[in-house]
């Protein structure tokens, strides 16, 4: 009877150890794609448009909800790994709600693995500062905004962007 007991017991301890061992390994690699959110006010987001550098910004408008959003994200992170030693930065800004950066979009990105910078512009007054991106944008999503520090030259494309037309819209600012 006691060498049940003392049998039970050990079996116990062991699957204790084994759990911990599987939480600890199971944060580590969720912690691989984990990805933080920036949230931004519009003098944060005013300072990302007026960078001064040698870089090429650029700047991909979306939400996890939209889904011409979601088809183009692949292009944008090809493009980051196949450029990743060149003056290009790609940067999103994302337009969920602000309360759902925990719920929502921090998953959406760990499920998507996208580890490029992310901030999310928690100012819905769209009037106030989409002429700040393009005088001529219109509203829809996804959009992207491309722009050359150091020529002071941009370009702008409202709705969804395949690889090539993103390769010819940084082109476009050189």
């Amino acid at each position: 009877m006691k060498k049940h007991i003392l049998t039970i017991t050990m079996i116990k301890n062991s699957l204790k150890y084994f759990f911990l061992l599987l939480l600890i390994w199971g944060s580590t690699f969720t912690s691989t794609y984990s990805q933080s959110v920036k949230v931004i006010n519009l003098k944060d987001f005013e300072v990302l448009l007026n960078r001064k550098s040698d870089s090429i910004y650029v700047y991909n408008f979306f939400a996890t909800w939209c889904k011409p959003c979601v088809k183009e994200l692949p292009h944008f992170i090809k493009f980051s790994k196949d450029s990743i030693h060149s003056n290009i930065n790609i940067t999103f800004i994302n337009l969920d709600q602000p309360e759902n950066v925990d719920d929502i979009v921090i998953p959406f990105l760990a499920k998507k693995k996208l580890t490029q910078t992310v901030y999310l512009l928690n100012n819905t007054n769209y009037a106030l500062w989409m002429p700040r991106v393009d005088r001529r944008w219109g509203g829809s999503i996804p959009a992207t905004l491309v722009i050359n520090a150091t020529n002071n030259k941009r370009a702008f494309m409202e709705g969804e962007i395949n690889y090539k037309e993103l390769i010819d819209l940084i082109h476009s600012t050189k």
